[in-house]
């Protein structure tokens, strides 16, 4: 098989290299753990923000061997104990997202890019997080079930249409006769809303017949 040359991995080298690299993530990733903020350029930002949501799903799996990958990326035991312990608790219910990046201005000398990185969801960090979406909780169980409501007119019409026998189906009514709007309203008054009971109509007035006096002239007949 032929040797590919000249291939560049798709990560961000920093200026470093893999053991340079590495000690810097876990220096940043430690401090995040500790202090819950930092400030630093935007490509490291970036590529620590995945390092520590990594860390933090494995502290939510709670296994040994989740906890010895854990301080692979971590200084001190005592990180890698909150990440089971703290942010395993507070982060429970949330599938992804634990840190969130804010650009804050440019690094006097070279132009640089800086950025905060925090843990969401503690107290005083620089904007409030977004919930978690109400189909999410109620998939874990955070919120009760929402409760059984009345069911609305149409499917309380639906269900009198199904279950109501082909004598008294509005098919039937508008097959029996011609006058296919009348028996509409029938069937819907008497089916539909039985218990409906709708104000009698106003008598109209009688009419009013006047005498008519005859015009003819009796002294030419």
């Amino acid at each position: 098989m032929p040797q590919r040359h000249g291939v560049i991995k798709a990560i961000r080298h920093l200026n470093r290299n893999a053991k340079q690299r590495k000690r810097l993530f876990r220096s940043q990733v430690s401090q995040l753990i500790e202090l819950g903020r930092i400030e630093t350029t935007y490509a490291r930002a970036h590529s620590v923000k995945r390092i520590l949501d990594k860390v933090i799903t494995l502290g939510k799996k709670g296994t040994q061997k989740a906890f010895n990958q854990c301080l692979w990326h971590v200084w001190k035991k005592q990180h890698a104990i909150k990440v089971f312990t703290d942010l395993a608790e507070r982060y429970k219910f949330r599938p992804g997202g634990y840190t969130r990046l804010l650009r804050t201005r440019r690094r006097r000398g070279d132009n640089a890019v800086m950025c905060y990185v925090e843990l969401i969801d503690r107290p005083n960090e620089l904007r409030p997080a977004n919930p978690v979406s109400y189909e999410y909780a109620l998939a874990k169980g955070l919120v009760p079930p929402p409760h059984p409501v009345l069911p609305n007119i149409t499917e309380h019409d639906k269900l009198n249409i199904i279950n109501a026998s082909p004598s008294t189906s509005y098919k039937a009514h508008r097959n029996s006769n011609s006058s296919h709007w009348f028996y509409r309203d029938h069937w819907i008054q008497n089916t539909l809303y039985p218990n409906f009971k709708r104000s009698a109509p106003k008598p109209s007035p009688a009419p009013k017949f006047e005498e008519q006096t005859s015009t003819v002239d009796s002294t030419r007949v």
